[in-house]
């Protein structure tokens, strides 16, 4: 019995070692993605403009305001309205609320995050539509927290960079600190997590992968830290 035991644990060994082998082998890093730099050392600074006060949130005039102090890009939530167009909604509820073309178009050489709130194919659709319009395709990361749709935006536009969805980051997560960065296949070309989530060995096993770390820092004195690890982008109300 006990020799049985033995063979059976030298044969999933054997198992384990031989499916390790075939995943360093087969698996890739994803290729870099056009949305981040490739200037080395260079950390992209997201501007999220929703703590506005003294202008609209996400308007014309508040992300010319984050341009000119700095920012790299901007962070959009946007929602589909009835008439089809995208729109960046802020917190005020602005009644005349920029869509989503008019801000690509103002700003053509920002790069932009767009979240992609309740999302549907319709959605999907009229983002493809504004990203295609300008032009904006390497300049531009889509957020949308829907396996199912996610996918279907990552057949129908596999060169537009998308985020990795909650069930995604968690798997990622999982398998990062258990030590299988190595083995691990990526899903898409971003990883977008608050700071308190992020270390420096985080960070780097999904780089290894090819992929890219967007870090939500939570105040103004968090971005520097956030650098110091080797995130690519920082998405703060303090660019």
């Amino acid at each position: 019995m006990r020799q049985y035991i033995v063979r059976l644990a030298l044969l999933i060994a054997a198992v384990l070692v031989i499916f390790g082998i075939y995943r360093l082998v087969t698996i890739r890093p994803l290729p870099p993605s056009a949305f981040f730099t490739s200037q080395p050392g260079q950390v992209l600074r997201i501007a999220d403009t929703s703590s506005s006060t003294e202008i609209p949130p996400y308007s014309l005039a508040a992300l010319e305001a984050a341009r000119a102090a700095g920012a790299d890009g901007f962070y959009l939530p946007v929602q589909l309205m009835p008439d089809g167009r995208l729109v960046a909604l802020g917190l005020s509820g602005e009644a005349q609320p920029s869509a989503l073309g008019e801000i690509l178009a103002a700003f053509p050489q920002m790069r932009v995050i767009v979240d992609l709130q309740e999302p549907t194919l319709r959605s999907e659709a009229a983002l493809l539509q504004a990203v295609e319009v300008a032009g904006a395709q390497d300049r531009t990361l889509v957020i949308v927290d829907d396996q199912a749709l996610v996918e279907v935006l990552r057949q129908q536009a596999p060169d537009l960079a998308t985020a990795y969805t909650g069930a995604e980051t968690d798997a990622f997560l999982a398998t990062a600190r258990a030590g299988l960065a190595p083995f691990y296949r990526p899903a898409a070309p971003a990883l977008i997590l608050r700071a308190s989530q992020l270390n420096q060995r985080l960070v780097r096993a999904a780089q290894s992968r090819g992929v890219g770390v967007v870090a939500i820092a939570g105040g103004s004195g968090v971005s520097e830290a956030l650098s110091q690890i080797g995130v690519d982008a920082i998405i703060s109300s303090h660019p």
